[in-house]
């Protein structure tokens, strides 16, 4: 089951189909490894240590599921049940067992590397291009990159989760691979500070000054009349009462 952890790590964000997949696979191989007496001992599951873990995630899912009998939408509710909650839990509990296998975090941690590498180069196509050359996503939707996801706010979540991940990472490695590890770190962290800028003169333009070009009915030439400043945040309403109040005679 490692190896459709790995390709389920490097999908993870450009296919919901090949997740459900790569999930389905590693679900059965995990199964199948639990099922095998040689093997079935190897979970961390059994240690005493993570029973009171155990059991709060099966306390969780048993809340989820006797929600479902005053739910107004019975149908939806245990849709989202068993393609959510017990799907995240599953995947939760497998990545814990695996995780305790030798070089099984390291790997993952580069497969995930090289994930985001192919998201950045994903967004700077998107922007430079106008749609990325993987999934096609345009620019134009949103007018701020997306890269593989649908939504820009979903890229932005995957590199705060990502980043935090990939820089402690990259403090154990030496040598070419932390010089790489590095570099592609720069680059996420790069277009995320863009993001974070575009995103605040969006908010902010609506502060600017604005200026009209107005006709002079006794002169030849035209003069500049400044508009007043628009303040990006609307005032209290107690403020604009008193505004109002003010100009009446």
């Amino acid at each position: 089951p490692e190896g459709s952890l790995y390709v389920l790590l490097f999908l993870l964000p450009f296919s919901k189909a090949a997740i459900e997949i790569m999930f389905g696979i590693l679900l059965l191989g995990w199964l199948a490894a639990r099922l095998i007496p040689a093997s079935r001992s190897d979970t961390v599951w059994t240690h005493r240590a993570l029973r009171p873990l155990a059991l709060a995630v099966g306390a969780y899912l048993t809340v989820c599921a006797v929600s479902i009998i005053v739910s107004d939408h019975t149908v939806l509710s245990i849709r989202g049940f068993f393609t959510k909650w017990l799907e995240y839990s599953l995947l939760f509990v497998i990545v814990a067992d695996l995780a305790s296998t030798p070089n099984v975090v390291a790997r993952s941690l580069t497969v995930m590397s090289w994930s985001s590498g192919f998201v950045v180069i994903e967004a700077v196509t998107q922007e430079v291009f106008g749609k990325g050359i993987f999934r096609e996503l345009p620019f134009k939707t949103y007018s701020r990159i997306s890269g593989p996801y649908e939504n820009p706010i979903d890229l932005a979540t995957y590199l705060m989760v990502l980043i935090p991940l990939l820089l402690t990472y990259a403090l154990t490695l030496r040598g070419v691979r932390r010089g790489m590890l590095w570099g592609v770190l720069l680059l996420v962290v790069a277009k995320k500070r863009d993001l974070d800028f575009r995103r605040f003169l969006d908010h902010m333009v609506v502060g600017q000054d604005e200026a009209v070009l107005a006709h002079d009915e006794t002169g030849a030439g035209r003069t500049r009349r400044p508009l007043a400043r628009r303040p990006a945040v609307a005032p209290p309403p107690s403020l604009t009462v008193r505004v109002v109040g003010a100009e009446e005679p």
